[in-house]
């Protein structure tokens, strides 16, 4: 893992669904409506790398939101997981997700 990695793990708020990725890059924002409508303000996320795990897969779903982008959503609590780029391995998940690993 590189000085610039960071390895985290995150949940859903039931915690039906679980991950675990290494971040790589900073934070980012979107600002567009779509991701204003999704997250209820700019979507602040983090950049994962392609090394993604999930533990619950069976309990997300995916909408596709546009021709090159899906968002996945827990089916039990609902919450938002990610933002993923159809023609990219890599996940954009929301900052309060991994927050919680990133302060223990």
């Amino acid at each position: 893992m590189s000085e610039s990695s960071i390895a985290v793990t995150g949940s859903c708020l039931c915690g039906k669904v679980r991950y675990s990725t290494t971040l790589k890059g900073g934070a980012s924002a979107c600002h567009c409506r779509m991701c204003r409508r999704w997250s209820s303000g700019p979507y602040m996320a983090v950049n994962s790398q392609e090394n993604v795990k999930f533990e619950g897969a069976e309990n997300i779903v995916n909408y596709a939101s546009s021709e090159w982008t899906e968002r996945g959503f827990c089916t039990k609590c609902g919450s938002n997981l990610y933002y993923h780029l159809l023609i990219h391995p890599k996940h954009l998940y929301p900052i309060q997700h991994v927050r919680e690993s990133l302060l223990c």
